[in-house]
């Protein structure tokens, strides 16, 4: 990656937990100086049934959940389409 001081490296590792659900994005940063530098960001993630019902009780209902490949939900990123019902 280009910074206004150089080039800096990362090396990403994932980690997942099944039963809680959260993926946790290890990196460990070179930067251009030398230093090194380490972060971690957690994400908690929702199911495609597990969102639809989320959604459902806070009164939408979901017309459609894509990721950009066409072929269902198997890319890394997913995106849903709902509305919102309740008057």
């Amino acid at each position: 990656m280009d910074t206004p001081r150089g080039r800096a490296t990362v090396t990403i590792r994932h980690e997942w937990g099944l039963r809680t659900q959260i993926n946790t994005m290890h990196r460990h940063w070179v930067l251009p100086s030398g230093a090194e530098a380490r972060d971690k960001i957690r994400r908690r993630v929702l199911f495609p049934r597990e969102l639809e019902r989320y959604a459902e009780g806070a009164g939408f209902k979901v017309l459609d959940m894509l990721d950009g490949t066409g072929e269902g939900l198997t890319g890394p990123t997913a995106y849903a389409v709902a509305r919102y019902t309740r008057q």
